[in-house]
């Protein structure tokens, strides 16, 4: 499921959403996706890879919405599943 997520929103928006999340919710997406993408991802959520980047709440609000509405997107087409 994560690999839909991650094909339908890209790798670092994917890690923008990721930015100041808990931990636990990035390394359960981390550990479910390609080896080359998980490392882009933990190099931007841990400041080592685009250093110069400045992430502001409004480019990570935006970055979770569009990962939102792609879940949303993708339960609808019946190509994920939802956790209760």
């Amino acid at each position: 499921d994560y690999l839909y997520l991650l094909r339908e929103t890209g790798w670092f928006t994917l890690a923008t959403a990721l930015k100041g999340s808990g931990k636990k919710n990035a390394e359960r997406i981390i550990e479910n996706i390609p080896q080359e993408a998980s490392i882009l991802i933990k190099g931007v959520v841990t400041g080592r890879l685009n250093p110069d980047i400045i992430h502001d709440d409004k480019q990570i609000m935006k970055a979770r919405k569009i990962c939102v509405d792609a879940i949303i997107s993708l339960y609808n087409e019946c190509l994920i599943e939802l956790e209760d």
